[in-house]
């Protein structure tokens, strides 16, 4: 299974490509397609490649908001997502 270490707030979080399942935390539900799991300082994310990226950022938002409600991590989610689909590609080349 694919995995990446990000930091968040200076803690080491670990960010698990695959669907969230029972097995990884009670109360999952079958639709879950991502899961931030705070005690652990996990994050699974299903590798669906339509859906990847989006669920990825919605779950770090989670982990580094623990504060924000589900609508406010959507709307920063869909914010982001824009962002990216839309910044310019030049502006990232060295």
């Amino acid at each position: 299974m694919k995995h990446i270490f990000i930091k968040i707030d200076g803690v080491k979080w670990k960010i698990l490509f695959k669907k969230p399942t029972p097995n990884d935390y009670i109360g999952v539900e079958e639709d879950d397609i991502g899961l931030c799991v705070s005690e652990d300082k996990k994050i699974f994310v299903t590798p669906d490649p339509d859906m990847v990226l989006g669920t990825a950022m919605h779950e770090v938002l989670h982990a580094s908001f623990p504060q924000l409600n589900e609508d406010a991590i959507i709307v920063g989610e869909k914010a982001l997502v824009q962002l990216l689909d839309k910044f310019p590609k030049e502006l990232l080349q060295k």
